[in-house]
C-alpha cells in the first residue's frame, strides 16, 4: 500500500513540492535518487548535476544499511514457535 502511494509522487517532478517533502524523498527515503535525480543530470538541470552523481554513493549506502539490518534480524530470529 505504502509503494504503491509514493509511487503517486513519481508521476510529477520533485521541484513543485515543498522543501520538507523533497529533502524527506531525497534523505529518509531516498525516491528521488531511483528516477529524479539521475534524469536531471541526464538533461543538465541545475539541481541534478551534483545529485545525480551522488546516486551510486547513495546506493551503496542504503544497500550496506539494508544488508546490515536483515543481519541483524536474522540474529534476532528464534522461529515461528512450533
Amino acid at each position: 500500500m505504502m509503494v504503491s502511494s509514493l509511487s503517486e509522487f513519481v508521476k510529477f517532478p520533485l521541484t513543485i513540492y515543498a522543501a520538507g517533502v523533497q529533502l524527506f524523498f531525497s534523505i529518509i527515503i531516498p525516491y528521488a535518487f531511483i528516477n529524479f535525480y539521475p534524469a536531471s543530470y541526464l538533461f543538465n538541470k541545475p539541481m541534478g548535476a551534483t545529485m545525480g552523481l551522488l546516486t551510486p554513493i547513495v546506493t551503496v549506502v542504503f544497500t550496506a544499511a539494508s544488508i546490515w539490518m536483515f543481519r541483524k534480524g536474522l540474529k534476532r530470529y528464534e522461529g515461528t514457535g512450533n
